[in-house]
């Protein structure tokens, strides 16, 4: 269950985990400051902005709008 709360970012500020019995753990990729979001990335972030943009919108059903994707990287 862990990930479903998480949102998706693709420059994320988190990554999961998975540990032995589906368990898992975030870990920071960053300094996070106090009060931001904890984001992870639903997909292989190295996609460019096209491949990524039908991946969630086809796999996840939404067009991501996070700051990498509204400046076209």
């Amino acid at each position: 269950m862990l990930p479903s709360f998480y949102n998706h970012d693709c420059d994320p500020n988190g990554h999961i985990i998975w540990i032995e019995n589906a368990d898992a753990r975030l870990k920071a990729l960053r300094d996070v400051d106090e009060g931001e979001e904890l984001r992870i990335c639903y997909i292989d972030a190295s996609m460019d902005h096209d491949a990524r943009q039908s991946f969630l919108s086809q796999g996840f059903g939404f067009q991501c709008n996070c700051p990498r994707c509204l400046s076209g990287d």
